[in-house]
Formats: structure tokens, sequence, C-alpha cells
């Protein structure tokens, strides 16, 4: 049987007979066979019964095609053109539809035969566009992507294939009527004059769904030219497979959006919104980011994501997989998911957060707060004077973190697990202590003895009792100072630590 699929997505935007969950699904199959491909036969009507009936001039026959050939790029639907006057299985024309006073601006009449109930078929559709005097003459008899009229043809085109409206009969989820999420809404999904020049992602999942998805469109390694896509335009990308790029560093700076804030967005599973909004279709594979010479907003996906950005200040957030993030020169933000990720923060002062994987952080020359999470962290700090946490902001959960805080002052927090201190000679005045992530005050002390440990790379000590004898007692804890190092152990005095304190000890000058 031809049944709906079980998701809201889909099934909110499929024709079924009746309009029932139990009703059989409409598409141009003829036979039990949906998600696999089909050939639909077109033409332009030379004739109609409907009142004050026209041919489609050139500029709308042209506006067909385009469509058309947009609806094949995502599903298994090849439309063959037949001379008109032929039978076809889609025809088109322009008629007054309004006359009712319904204000109806498209049409699509839809035939259709089933057998015992089990399955149907579309056939014998027709699509009119409305040529009474109420419509715009001049938008209706030239449509053109971005406007109204081209919006109607999308819509009507998507009833022919077996599309429905999103409140009519299964419902889409909860929030989703609009134009954001279907081309079969009649809710306006954007606060901006332009109309989608494509069906959206829920006509998508529906058509692949009817069809089959189309795994020949862009599936070899393909880099997104987001300047390529016009400002204010709407549209949805559907890339089949490969190694795939977005690539903003063409783009001036962004426009106002997200609350004022001046930034471009990608989210490699959902939206691309640079002044352009690019939407991507489910199931679409987006792997790698080249960001703008200003501020961006990356949000990756569970595939290896390689994210390099430029020296605007920058916010990255990954997902799971194994992502690789180059900030650049700006002040950025960078938070982990669940990946084993590195982030390299090159110039200014950065700020990443740990949340489960096994993280590579480095700062780089600014002054940078390295937050650590549950995994097992290694936290480079480079140059400036930086704060590094190895379990980041928890306090009851931990793992066994390298931290290293590099050239200058710098405040290490290992946390919770057996956590290794990493220090070479002239790298400034450390401070290993429990601290506040977010004011760096000091709360206290953070080295455990008999499960922290040192590791001192360059400074000639022969044995660990030799380095014992760099320390001394303060009013604040144990204090190394040699070879232009200083380091403060907040909390803890010279007599607690042992030789088991250090992991390795560095011999020779």
């Amino acid at each position: 049987m031809k049944v709906i699929s079980g998701d809201r997505r889909i099934d909110g935007v499929l024709i079924t007979e009746d309009g029932g969950f139990d009703d059989p699904v409409l598409s141009f199959h003829q036979a039990n066979t949906l998600g696999t491909g089909v050939t639909v036969t077109f033409n332009f009507l030379t004739d109609s019964n409907l009142p004050n009936f026209e041919v489609m001039n050139a500029s709308q026959r042209n506006a067909v095609l385009n469509i058309l050939a947009m609806f094949e790029t995502f599903a298994n639907i090849e439309f063959e053109e037949v001379a008109d006057g032929q039978e076809a299985d889609i025809q088109f024309g322009n008629a007054a539809l309004g006359q009712d006073g319904s204000g109806t601006v498209g049409i699509t009449y839809l035939s259709f035969d089933t057998i015992d109930g089990t399955y149907g078929w579309l056939e014998d559709v027709e699509v009119y566009l409305a040529n009474d005097a109420r419509v715009n003459p001049s938008e209706y008899e030239n449509p053109q992507p971005d406007t109204f009229a081209y919006g109607v043809l999308i819509h009507e085109i998507g009833h022919a294939v077996g599309l429905e409206h999103p409140f009519f009969g299964i419902r889409t989820p909860i929030g989703t009527d609009s134009t954001e999420y279907s081309m079969m809404s009649y809710t306006d999904g954007f606060a901006q004059p332009e109309e989608p020049r494509t069906v959206m992602p829920f006509d998508v999942l529906a058509l692949q769904y009817l069809y089959g998805a189309n795994m020949s469109h862009m599936s070899g390694n393909t880099r997104y030219d987001i300047t390529e896509f016009e400002e204010g335009s709407i549209q949805t990308i559907w890339d089949a497979g490969g190694s795939d790029t977005v690539d903003l560093s063409a783009l001036g700076e962004a426009g106002p959006r997200f609350g004022g804030q001046s930034l471009h967005y990608v989210d490699l599973d959902r939206l691309i919104d640079t002044g352009a909004k690019v939407f991507v279709a489910e199931g679409s594979n987006l792997e790698h980011v080249v960001g703008s010479n200003f501020a961006d907003w990356v949000v990756g996906n569970g595939l290896n994501n390689n994210i390099n950005t430029g020296p605007g200040d920058d916010l990255i957030e990954s997902r799971a997989g194994t992502d690789t993030v180059s900030a650049g020169s700006g002040d950025d933000s960078f938070m982990n998911s669940a990946g084993d990720d590195v982030f390299r923060g090159e110039g200014g002062d950065d700020r990443a957060l740990g949340q489960a994987g096994d993280n590579l952080f480095y700062g780089g020359s600014g002054a940078d707060v390295l937050l650590g999470g549950l995994g097992q962290d290694s936290l480079l700090g480079g140059g400036g004077d930086d704060a590094i946490a190895g379990d980041g902001y928890s306090t009851y959960f931990g793992s066994d973190d390298r931290l290293d805080g590099g050239a200058d002052d710098d405040l290490l927090m290992g946390g919770l697990g057996a956590d290794t201190f990493v220090f070479r000679p002239f790298e400034g005045s450390d401070t290993i202590a429990r601290f506040d992530v977010e004011t760096q005050e000091i709360l206290g002390r953070d080295f455990e003895i008999g499960q922290d440990s040192w590791m001192l790379l360059g400074f000639g000590f022969s044995d660990a009792d030799q380095a014992l004898q760099a320390f001394s007692n303060t009013a604040n804890g144990a204090v190394f100072s040699s070879s232009g190092t200083t380091i403060l152990i907040r909390g803890v005095t010279v007599e607690e630590l042992t030789s088991d304190s250090f992991v390795f000890v560095d011999v020779g000058a």
C-alpha cells in the first residue's frame, strides 16, 4: 500500500486520497513503488473551458521550465516536454480564477485513480495562473524569481506532483506552517518582500519520499561561493555527496541580524544566512567552512568539519565528529560538543569551552580562556596571559587533562582527574589554583598531591629532588622559581611535594 511515512514533516505536505492517515498517498507512480524515480510529461494548454483562458507567454513558459528543472535537482523526477495539444501528465495555462471572490491567484486541478483503495496515482493535472484584472499584470505575465507570482507557480507545481498544504488533513509539527518550511503553506515565514525561489526543506523531504533523492546532484567536491546567492534571495540547496566547502571569504560585513548583531551565520545542517538565506536540505553533506574577514557564527554538523574563520570576532560551535577549527586573529569563541576537536585560536583574546570530547585547544598569542570538559583534554595557552581550566565549569566531573600555559602569566586549574601541568624556562609567572572561570578570581587550592603532576622541560635538573630545591614556601603556597619561570601552587607547601609529583624531569641545560 502507498502509505504515509510516519514523519509529520513529510506527511503534512503529502496529498492523500481523502486527507487521512490511512488513505493512499497520491503521486505519479502507477504502482506501489514510492521512493523510485518517474518521468512526468508536460506541455502548455492551447484551449480550456475556464473563463478568460489564455495560453502562457514566453516568459511564463520559461518560468515553468526553470521551476521544473529546480524540482529535478532534489528528487528523481524527470519532466519531459511534449508537443502542445497532445496528452500530458501536467498542462499549464492562464485563466480568470478569482471571479467568485475567492482571491485565487493560482490553482491546480488534480485527477487521480486508485486500485482497491490501496494505492492511487495522479493523472491529467492542469495548473493555471490567474490573469484577472486584480493581479499585477507585469508580475504575472513575467514571473521572475523572488516574486509572488513565481512563488505561486512553485506552489501549484508542488500540488501537481503530490504536495499538499501543511494545514490540511495531516498537519506538520506545531509552529512549522510557514514558507520557512514549505512552499505549500499560506503563511509567509520571512519578514522581507522576497519570496522563496525554490521548494523548502519539508517539501524536499516529501519529494524524496515520493520519488527518491537525486543522488547525482552536487555529488562531487563542491565549493559554495556564497556571493553567488543574490542578496535577499531565499532558497534551499540539496548536496548529494563529496567533500564540500561553504566559502564566505568574499563577503563584506554583515548587516544587523540575530538581535542586532552583525554576523554571517552558517549552520551546516540547516541554514546559511549572509543576506541571502540558503536552507540546507536534510541529508545534504556539507563538511567545511571558510569564513569571512568579519564576524561569523558557524555551527558544525555530525561530519568531520574543517572550519577556518578570518580576522573577525567569530563564534564557532562544533557538533559530533572530529572537527578542526582555526579561528583567525579576532577575539573568538569556540564551544565543543561531543567530538574530539582541535581548536587553534591564533591571534586575539579567545575563549574555548570543551564538553564531552578529548580536545586539543591552543589559544595562540592573545589573553585566552581555555576550558576543558569531561574528556581528556590538552590545553595550551600560547602567548598572552591565559586562564586554563581542565574541567571547564564542572566541579563534579572531570578527566585527566594536560595544561600548558606557554609564555606570559597564566592561571591554571586542572580540576578533577590526574592532571599534568607543563612548564618551560622563560615562560613568565603562572599560578595553579582553583578559580572562577568567568572572573578569574582565585578561590583556593587545585593541585592534588599524589594525583596531579608536573612536567618540567629544559630546566636542566638531574633528578626530581634537585627540582624540589627550586621551591620555597610563601603565604599563598609553594613557589617554584628557575630559569625565568615562576610558578605558584596555591595552598600547597613545599613539604607536601614529593618526587612522585613529577611525571618527567628534563635532564640537561
